[in-house]
């Protein structure tokens, strides 16, 4: 596979694992460390693990169900062993509590560093905005 269809297929893991939470494949998707961040109009995450239990579980588990989460317009920029990626989102899902639905969409910046390992997400900045 080329880098590019390397970094496309984290993206596309990603949004699978914003879906059903596999707390496995999303481990696989990251570089582990405190140095790892993640923007959302949730807030700042730093480090993995407050990505994994407070994004991933705390926001995204605790409060949205049968979420499904559609990428469009992407656009990945390899810069040797960094790599940016940019597209609209769009999440359908209803709200755990009241069971009404939901849904947003935004654009996303991926930052992603290549490991013996592969690509790996290093930084995530996303926002809601109107299309």
């Amino acid at each position: 596979m080329t880098d590019r269809e390397q970094i496309l297929k984290v993206v596309e893991d990603y949004i699978l694992t914003i879906g059903d939470a596999d707390e496995k494949r999303f481990d696989s998707l990251w570089e582990t460390t405190e140095e790892s961040t993640f923007i959302a109009p949730s807030g700042q995450y730093n480090g993995y693990e407050s990505i994994k239990r407070d994004f991933l579980f705390g926001v995204m588990e605790k409060n949205l169900t049968k979420r499904e989460l559609k990428a469009k317009d992407i656009a990945i920029r390899v810069m040797g062993d960094i790599a940016v990626v940019i597209f609209y989102w769009e999440i359908h899902a209803f709200q755990k509590e009241t069971g009404a639905p939901h849904v947003s969409q935004g654009k996303e910046t991926q930052v992603l560093r290549k490991s013996p390992d592969g690509w790996k997400l290093t930084h995530i900045h996303y926002s809601s905005v109107k299309q």
